[in-house]
């Protein structure tokens, strides 16, 4: 389940202005082909550019959307378990 938390006029959080998108943590092309692997069977490709978004750089861009207010604990824990939750 995930919950979002904001004022009566944000209803909808992030979901009412992300188009179905949101972030997670990788370490390169490998770990975003282990996760589409399974949904588009006999998918090809040549070449993947990819750069890592680490951990340290979701925590980092988590905290500068909350403008610091998010828990870090938490998001540290969102962070690390990202990609394991896309999967």
């Amino acid at each position: 389940m995930l919950l979002e938390k904001d004022g009566r006029e944000d209803v909808g959080g992030n979901a009412a202005v992300s188009g179905g998108l949101f972030l997670f943590r990788y370490d390169g092309p490998e770990d975003l082909t282990s996760i589409t692997k399974d949904v588009e069977p006999g998918l090809q490709h040549d070449r993947i550019e990819a750069p890592p978004y680490t951990a340290e750089a979701y925590t980092a861009e988590l905290m500068a959307m909350s403008g610091g207010r998010a828990d870090p604990a938490l998001v540290g824990t969102l962070a690390q378990r990202s990609l394991d939750t896309v999967r």
